[in-house]
């Protein structure tokens, strides 16, 4: 399975190829590509743009593409349920939340994952977005041609880079700890990801998200506070940043530009500290827990020396985050590409996720994923269908009455065929069927035959009537030296070969032969001389009566 997270941010999307199971990841490929900062810019037609040229690149393929809701619409709560089925927890949100959130499941969607099974009960992180934010975010892209499969928190997709996403909620016997109580307390480590609009905050439980926070404050906070101190264009004061920003975390010996450089970043850092803090202590008081630990990405992340001032700010350990030695890459891994990648990466694993442990997915109710195809095609072909359809389903209806008819009339012509059988052929009952009455008539045929064999014999004058005839009419001997080859009498048809002397002696032949022919016709033909026998071949063929009865 292949998955392609991206992260669509204010000053540049990044994408991330994975590939593989839960088990087994392959990150194939990661790019960058930056949006104009120009404000005379349409930003949507630049993100359109990179993303028609993604779909042509992954055309056909069989990816799964997952988007991100930006964590400032999104509302994040920890909660306990007394039961650790999800559909339950997923029914129950709306009205665990409701005083929580100023939602109503009307106007908002909700999704939940749990953190941790501990006997009955569940540990939950919660989440829930506006209606009107995911139509927001999901009209540009509509045209895109990389329409989404998920859309999901960017917090919670970023903890994947620091989860085990992969296994099913862990599971303990015990019954959840009363923190507010008593109880231990949580050792929890904060993780920043600071952008370039806004900073998520992270709050984990060893390796198990416990709740997250967006904070309004990014690089460019810190790019626009050097483009205002030196009078230099944003773009200028950007590459400022990206090449040389830095803190002094000891002035002594630094020059005066140095040193106003480092203050004009460090104010702006305080200010990240000051919500960050905020955010910390949140989270302490709603989960009973004390932050121990802080690990900062984001491209801010590569300034000389801001993990330390964050951890004079924060109270705690600040160190950037190391989560890339952890899968298998098609690229190096350097400081860099490891700062940048987190939520891209994160939200590539959100669509490799199993349904024991699923993804965040705001794409439910009026969102759901329809099939655009299917639609598309009836409406192009929606009356050809209900034409064919109605033709078929008329075709049916005649081929059963077709069947019906026929079994019927079946019927009554073997009951037509039995009473005709033993009124007119005198078959009994048990004979009267069609094998019968086809003997029957099998029998009358033979009959028929034979009569009509017998009227046609019957009165016939005998051949040797007819050989009288001609031998009578034939002058004599010494008249006439005939000679008789071959005479065949067939039916009433005579034909005599032989041979005489002479021949005028064959027209004598056919004179006296004329009255035993009918009609007195008579075809003669003289054949060759015989000079061996000294006379004259030849062939007379006529017919004669011989009272036959022509069968009709």
């Amino acid at each position: 399975m292949r998955s392609l997270g991206i992260d669509i941010g204010s000053s540049n999307i990044k994408v991330v190829e994975v590939s593989g199971t839960s088990r087994n990841v392959q990150v194939l490929s990661y790019r960058e590509f930056p949006l104009g900062t120009n404000p005379a810019f349409d930003r949507d037609l630049e993100i359109l743009d990179v993303l028609r040229g993604l779909a042509l690149e992954y055309a056909g393929g069989q990816v799964r593409v997952v988007y991100a809701l930006r964590q400032e619409f999104v509302s994040t709560r920890f909660k306990t349920f007394p039961f650790a089925d999800r559909l339950k927890i997923l029914k129950s949100l709306p009205f665990e939340l409701e005083e929580d959130l100023p939602y109503s499941s009307d106007t908002a969607i909700y999704d939940a994952r749990i953190s941790q099974i501990l006997g009955s009960s569940a540990e939950v992180v919660a989440v829930a977005a506006p209606k009107t934010r995911i139509e927001q975010t999901l009209k540009p892209l509509g045209d895109s041609g990389l329409p989404p499969s998920i859309l999901t928190a960017e917090a919670l997709a970023l903890a994947n880079c620091f989860e085990r996403w992969q296994e099913a909620p862990r599971a303990s016997g015990a019954p959840p700890p009363h923190l507010h109580d008593g109880g231990p307390a949580r050792i929890l480590t904060a993780r920043l990801h600071i952008g370039h609009t806004h900073t998520l905050v992270l709050a984990f439980e060893n390796d198990r998200l416990l709740g997250a926070r967006s904070v309004l404050w990014g690089a460019k906070n810190v790019i626009d506070a050097i483009s205002r101190r030196y009078e230099i264009p944003y773009i200028e004061a950007e590459k400022e940043m990206k090449t040389k920003a830095f803190i002094l975390l000891n002035k002594h010996g630094a020059s005066y530009d140095q040193i106003l450089f480092s203050d004009t970043i460090s104010h702006q850092v305080r200010d990240l500290g000051k919500e960050a803090k905020i955010s910390l202590l949140e989270f302490e008081n709603e989960l009973g827990g004390t932050f121990t630990a802080a690990e900062i990405t984001g491209g801010f992340s590569q300034a000389l020396n801001v993990q330390a001032c964050l951890t004079q700010l924060l109270e705690v350990p600040v160190n950037r985050a190391h989560f890339l030695s952890n899968f298998n890459t098609s690229f190096e891994k350097t400081p860099a590409v490891e700062a940048g990648i987190g939520v891209a990466l994160g939200l590539a694993l959100e669509g490799l996720r199993k349904p024991k442990n699923p993804a965040i997915q705001f794409l439910r109710l009026d969102f759901a994923k329809q099939n655009d195809g299917l639609r598309e095609f009836w409406s192009a072909w929606g009356p050809v269908v209900s034409f064919c359809g109605a033709g078929l389903l008329m075709f049916f209806i005649y081929a059963s009455l077709r069947d019906s008819y026929a079994l019927e009339l079946a019927e009554q012509a073997g009951d037509a065929l039995k009473t005709q059988g033993q009124q007119v052929a005198g078959l009994n009952a048990r004979t009267a069927n069609p094998a019968g009455v086809r003997n029957y008539i099998v029998r009358q045929k033979r009959l028929a035959s034979e009569a009509k064999s017998l009227e046609t014999v019957m009165g016939m004058t005998p051949a040797i009537e007819v050989l009288k005839k001609i031998s009578d009419a034939i002058p004599n001997a010494q008249q006439v030296p005939l000679k008789v080859r071959t005479l065949h009498i067939e039916d009433d048809r005579v034909r005599l070969v032989g041979s005489v002397k002479q021949a005028a002696q064959i027209r004598l032949i056919e004179t006296a032969l004329r009255g035993v022919a009918r009609g007195g016709r008579i075809q003669s033909q003289t054949g060759a001389a015989l000079p061996d026998q000294g006379g004259v071949s030849f062939t007379m063929t006529f017919q004669v009566d011989r009272n036959l009865v022509v069968a009709k």
